[in-house]
């Protein structure tokens, strides 16, 4: 079997079938192609209230959870819309992570902190986030910034327009001058090689 990641399109197909069937290890190796990246995701769009309540690695994990009972919905026959079917599952726990615990306290709306690329909470008041916490924080996205500008302009844009601003696809597409199509391509190829750099660092 070749590098994760790096599979041929018979090897992935050969993953995902024995995915489906019950193969643990087949599909340990598909989830852990995009472990770092769901991690660093998951750090990135946890608002500050709810990192007091739970924690990036406990979303990725239900995440694996979600999609080790729902793999056999998953239709896509390459790397890339495995990642996006991932990520989708990902980003529905987060969207049900803030429903939980906001709906039971609303005032942490009204302290809510908005978080970009190019900020991170540390040492806000009121932050009751461990040192060590702060910390790896801190550490993945240093990480993950490293990686991108280690991009080609064509995979930074492509990043920041869909998983930093939720562009759709067929918006991005326009802007970039490709179909969705080619745009929806891009982004799987960008995103595979982003793994392969948080990998390398």
């Amino acid at each position: 079997m070749a590098e994760r990641g790096k599979w041929t399109a018979q090897e992935f197909r050969q993953l995902v079938a024995g995915a489906r069937t019950g193969d643990g290890e087949a599909l340990g190796k598909l989830l852990a192609s995009c472990q770092a990246y769901l991690s660093l995701l998951a750090n990135r769009e946890l608002g500050l209230d709810l990192r007091r309540k739970v924690g990036a690695s406990d979303l990725v994990q239900k995440t694996f959870l979600d999609a080790q009972k729902d793999i056999e919905s998953f239709e896509g026959n390459t790397p890339q819309e495995f990642f996006a079917w991932v990520e989708r599952i990902l980003v529905n726990n987060l969207a049900d992570c803030a429903r939980q615990y906001r709906s039971t306290d609303k005032r942490q709306l009204d302290r809510e902190v908005s978080i970009d690329q190019d900020s991170l909470p540390m040492d806000l008041p009121g932050d009751d986030s461990t040192p060590s916490s702060k910390a790896m924080a801190r550490e993945e996205h240093e990480k993950l910034q490293e990686a991108i500008d280690r991009l080609t302009e064509d995979y930074r844009t492509i990043i920041v327009l869909r998983n930093q601003e939720r562009k759709p696809f067929e918006e991005i597409g326009r802007l970039m001058g490709r179909s969705t199509d080619a745009a929806k391509k891009l982004w799987g190829r960008a995103i595979l090689q982003l793994e392969k750099e948080m990998n390398n660092i």
